[in-house]
Order: structure tokens, then C-alpha cells, then sequence
């Protein structure tokens, strides 16, 4: 009988051979990115992840449909969350259908935001008491994009993304991705 490494190597032969084999690439891509940004509402550094879809429609347009999340990590006194769902469209001014396409874009984006701020309050001389503020809101924004991306193989793409999301109620977060994706 076959053995559980012969059985995995030959199930990954197949889904490798017939993914490399397919005449036409997908005009779908899907993206995972990782990095960090300046959540402008706090003055806070965050780590984040992003999923992504992208669409390409032409030889210099594409779309994509985007999930962000982020979390800040510090010492300070104040920790804050970000979620956004983006769509943007974007322009490749030296073709999007070679190895390296550099695109530029923009689109609109909803955030969740949610603050919470620690503080100490003084109650007598010998009960100090740990007290926070949590604060929630949703709003609209517009996103403004430069990436890079390089064709690995058909199949494979690597990426670096530099983003500024602009947010109707007065927040900005910026900040930059690195992505690894796949043709679908």
C-alpha cells in the first residue's frame, strides 16, 4: 500500500501540475498582506492584515474588494481597533499583464473604530481607582494607493502596498502592507 507521505506528495503533484498548466491565467487574483499603520485618531501604531480580491479588466485598469483589520500593540494609555472594507480602483500606467505592475488607486472605504483609554483617578489617599473610556464609531473615507507587485510565476505574486485611508470623521490611517498572493 501507499504510504500517508507518498499519498500527500502525489495529491500535491496534481494540484500543482494542474495549476501551472492552464493556458490562460485567471483574471482573479487573492491577496493576504501584513504590516503596519498610523491610526491618526490615537497616534497609534497598529498591526494589521489584509484579505483582498482583485479583478483586472484591462491591460492598465483593475478593481479590488479588500477586508483590513488592525490592532495597536503599546504602552501607552490609550489602545485602539480598526475594520474597513475597501473598493478601489486602480490605474497601471506601464501595463498590469507583465512581471512587475506598479498601479496606482483609490476608492472609498467603512471603518469601525473602537478607542479605549485607560487613566487612574485618585479617589482617596489609599484607593486609587483604574478606570478606561470606550469609545465605538463607524464611518465613510477614501483610500489612496500605491503598490508593487511581482509575478513570482503564472501562479505566485509578491507584493508591497503603501496606503492612506482618509476618514470622514476627522481619522486617518496610514500605513504599508506586505503581500503574498495567487492567481485563482
Amino acid at each position: 500500500m501507499f504510504s500517508k507521505q507518498s499519498i500527500v506528495f502525489l495529491f500535491s503533484l496534481f494540484i500543482f501540475s494542474d495549476t501551472f498548466s492552464q493556458a490562460s491565467l485567471s483574471k482573479f487574483d487573492i491577496r493576504l498582506g501584513s504590516g503596519i499603520s498610523f491610526l491618526g485618531s490615537g497616534d497609534l501604531f497598529a498591526m494589521n492584515i489584509e484579505n483582498e480580491i482583485n479583478y483586472r479588466f484591462s491591460p492598465y485598469f483593475s478593481s479590488s474588494i479588500s477586508l483590513l483589520a488592525g490592532k495597536s500593540y503599546s504602552d501607552r494609555d490609550t489602545k485602539a481597533t480598526i475594520f474597513a472594507t475597501n473598493l478601489d480602483a486602480f490605474l497601471s500606467p506601464f501595463g498590469n499583464n507583465r512581471n512587475i505592475d506598479f498601479r496606482i488607486g483609490s476608492g472609498l472605504c467603512y471603518a469601525g473604530i473602537e478607542e479605549i483609554s485607560f487613566y487612574q483617578e485618585i479617589l482617596t489617599a489609599t484607593a486609587p481607582a483604574n478606570l478606561y473610556i470606550k469609545e465605538s464609531w463607524n464611518t465613510f473615507g477614501l483610500n489612496l494607493i500605491l503598490e508593487n507587485s511581482i509575478n513570482i510565476n503564472p501562479v505566485f505574486i509578491v507584493g508591497l502596498k503603501a496606503f492612506s485611508q482618509r476618514l470622514f470623521s476627522g481619522d486617518i490611517n496610514s500605513g504599508i502592507l506586505l503581500k503574498i498572493g495567487v492567481r485563482i
